[in-house]
């Protein structure tokens, strides 16, 4: 492969900007329903998940990755519905509705103590600072060593950057996968001949 140019590069980067101006965001072509949610339209081929011992226990888990893919890209303001395409009889409705909000509800479970083991991870880091900060201090007092205070010095400045990173970015980046996962949770099942709620 040849090499690309700085010229290249600019002539690229270029048609570039002209590309993401002329391209449509999705929710600008998207379904909508009458209620103006956005509507994601699915056929699973299989409903239930095969790995599955209990059949019926568990809907299958390439339906969740492509409504997740496809939920993925539309803005938190938009309400959506999810609309099995197909014959469902009630108790297949009943049982798809009842195991798509248990799957949401584990999904938020597990967040949520990710976030609980966040703070602790957090806390744990701060204290570990504080601690080390304070034996920098007073083995500075006590020694003229100064690589000793020096290396407890960085251990104690690394700990704090871990605590604000853990606390603050990665829980950032926890909460939005929730919001997520929210916007799912909420999200209207519907079958084919159903009114919107």
């Amino acid at each position: 492969m040849a090499d690309i140019t700085r010229q290249d590069r600019k002539f690229w980067f270029k048609n570039l900007k002209a590309y993401e101006r002329s391209v449509e965001k999705i929710f600008q072509y998207q379904e909508y329903d009458d209620q103006g949610r956005i509507v994601i339209s699915v056929k699973p081929e299989t409903l239930f998940e095969k790995l599955n011992g209990n059949p019926r226990a568990e809907l299958d888990r390439d339906l969740f990755s492509y409504i997740s893919e496809r939920a993925f890209l539309i803005p938190l303001r938009y309400s959506l519905v999810v609309r099995f395409i197909g014959t469902y009889s009630q108790e297949e409705q009943a049982t798809i509705r009842t195991l798509f909000k248990h799957h949401y509800d584990e999904q938020l479970m597990e967040k949520a103590d990710e976030l609980n083991i966040n703070a602790g991870k957090a806390g744990m880091l701060a204290i570990i600072g504080a601690v080390l900060l304070l034996i920098s201090y007073g083995v500075l007092h006590l020694t003229t060593n100064s690589l000793v205070t020096q290396v407890l010095s960085i251990a104690s400045s690394f700990a704090m950057w871990e605590c604000v990173d853990t606390f603050f970015l990665a829980r950032r980046s926890i909460r939005d996968d929730m919001m997520n996962i929210i916007q799912l949770a909420f999200s209207d099942v519907q079958f084919p001949g159903e009114k919107s709620v």
